[in-house]
């Protein structure tokens, strides 16, 4: 599935991937009662079987922790082949991989078990909608609770200077504490004054991670992803996606 291409339910396949084949078959039953194409594979090496013999897969749905090739083998297998088509959500028990990392990898989503469903249906939902389209969507689930007002000479200096990094879904910023809480909703307003290609990035988002302290030379500051964007930075913000084809759903730097 390219990226402009927009598929019903009925038109789109997914992968679901776990070693449990009680839970997979419940998974499934359950996308399929929801109008899906459903495929299943109990490891990541049989999901990569899948995917290599040229099955039209759109999302791949994976447990983490797996015997024969587990959930992040397979995430970065997939975003080795393209950072766009298969998207991948992971499904995880364990701390084997943290929300900021399985972001930066590529993962569009991440779920601990165990899980909504009616959330992880929003989230392949979501996973699945044109950008266009997607952001053009004002979120009224999550309330607004931090404001982030940021200005930059340019975007390239901002991501240079490690203060701002824009990946396929959303955004790392650099901030001072207090940070605000992952699942908190935040509106954005960062200007970028001497840039003519792109002076204003402004929309809401979900935080999904936040870092309180600097690791290992990463800044402090937290991961948003991108819910709402206003309609005069929409295209500019998509075409810099395109034209920079990262594989990070949100960057950690």
């Amino acid at each position: 599935m390219t990226e402009s291409a927009l598929k019903e339910p009925k038109d789109t396949t997914l992968l679901v991937v776990d070693d449990e084949g009680d839970l997979r078959e419940a998974i499934m039953s359950f996308l399929k009662r929801r109008g899906y194409r459903v495929l299943g594979a109990e490891n990541g090496r049989e999901a990569l079987a899948i995917l290599e013999r040229g099955e039209p897969v759109d999302l791949v749905l994976t447990d983490v922790r797996m015997p024969n090739g587990d959930g992040i083998e397979l995430l970065d297998r997939v975003k080795k082949r393209s950072h766009v088509t298969p998207v991948v959500i992971l499904i995880t028990g364990y701390a084997d991989l943290t929300i900021e990392e399985a972001f930066d990898r590529g993962a569009d989503a991440v779920f601990s078990k165990p899980f909504d469903r009616k959330e992880l249906l929003e989230a392949i939902r979501r996973a699945l909608t044109q950008r266009e389209n997607l952001w053009a969507e004002r979120p009224e689930m999550i309330p607004v609770d931090f404001e982030i007002e940021l200005e930059f000479s340019d975007l390239n200096l901002a991501t240079t200077g490690r203060a701002l990094n824009i990946g396929r879904g959303g955004m790392f910023v650099a901030l001072r504490a207090p940070l605000p809480t992952p699942g908190v909703g935040a509106r954005f307003r960062i200007l970028f004054g001497s840039d003519p290609a792109f002076q204003t990035l402004a929309g809401e988002g979900i935080v999904r991670w936040a870092r309180t302290n600097a690791q290992e030379g990463l800044p402090i500051g937290c991961g948003i992803e991108f819910g709402f964007i206003e309609e005069t930075a929409r295209a500019r913000l998509i075409d810099f996606i395109e034209r920079h084809s990262t594989r990070a759903f949100i960057p950690k730097i």
